[in-house]
């Protein structure tokens, strides 16, 4: 069965989201460290995931009211702020908007999940989730590369300002798809008293804040090391290794987990995701630096 037409907009959405701000993120604790402040990077980091984490529990409520397709086009727009907020250089406004850019991610993917599963046929869920991490991790891969080849002639602050527009065309592209929505509730406090007291939830939301916070400040500490090992001119080439093993895997994994179910799959790519992190310990040894995205 082909996809349908609200998917590809979709993982097309998301491509120029990402194309901005995932290739972004790649570089801004290097960006930070070359304005003698590397600390703003990080901290930068860990408020996005944090807001990210605590309000993944709130996001249905508001994907319920108002619609997946409005919550995920609100959050490509802060996205984009995001990136032209780096330019500003002030602390401030930096971690402010590192805090909406969680609450904004918690929107964005929840909301994609919501939609994914309601634009897909039962039978092609893991399909579906595939192709789009696939899209996802082509985006990455090509933007992380094209900063590091622009930056042989541009400076960091004309590449985050060229790269903002990237989450403003994600934008156009989700405002073409289908509102496809939940059935309404009449009482939506009640909806989201179920989401703050669901177990389930926060088990999920949890899970998922574990894998994605290591992943954010593994992010930051990899073009670090890269840069400090072998320097600056090997930061695009290594690290957008961190995405092609997705591209390679992803829609063949998705159609096995429709087969054999999520469980096993899920339990797999943590313990990949364990023994990169060991990886990742020897990172002054360049063989390691090279097998730790893996």
């Amino acid at each position: 069965m082909k996809l349908n037409r609200n998917i590809i907009f979709l993982a097309f959405g998301f491509l120029f989201i990402f194309l901005g701000y995932s290739s972004i993120q790649q570089y801004i604790t290097t960006y930070f460290a070359q304005e003698k402040v590397v600390k703003v990077g990080f901290y930068s980091l860990i408020l996005i995931y944090s807001f990210f984490m605590l309000t993944s529990p709130l996001a249905s409520f508001f994907i319920r009211k108002y619609g997946a397709k409005r919550c995920m086009m609100l959050a490509s727009l802060l996205y984009g702020f995001f990136i032209l907020s780096l330019l500003v250089k002030s602390s401030v406004i930096v971690y402010f908007s590192s805090s909406m850019v969680g609450i904004a991610a918690s929107l964005l993917w929840n909301g994609q999940n919501s939609y994914l599963i309601r634009a897909s046929q039962k039978e092609y869920y893991g399909r579906n989730a595939g192709f789009f991490t696939t899209i996802i991790s082509i985006s990455t891969t090509i933007g992380v590369l094209a900063i590091w080849l622009l930056l042989q002639y541009s400076t960091f602050s004309e590449i985050f300002l060229f790269f903002s527009m990237f989450p403003f065309i994600g934008f156009c592209l989700l405002y073409i798809i289908e509102d496809i929505r939940v059935q309404s509730t009449k009482n939506h406090f009640i909806t989201m008293k179920k989401a703050l007291f669901s177990l389930t939830a926060w088990r999920f939301s949890t899970i998922w804040f574990a894998f994605t916070f290591i992943t954010g400040l593994v992010v930051g500490f990899i073009p670090l090391e890269i840069n400090r090992v072998l320097g600056l001119s090997y930061i695009g080439p290594l690290s957008s290794a961190f995405f092609v093993i997705p591209i390679l895997f992803s829609y063949n994994f998705g159609k096995i987990s429709d087969n054999i179910g999520r469980k096993p799959l899920v339990i797999i790519s943590f313990i990949l995701a364990i023994i990169g992190l060991f990886l990742l310990y020897f990172s002054t040894i360049l063989t390691f630096i090279l097998t730790s995205p893996f």
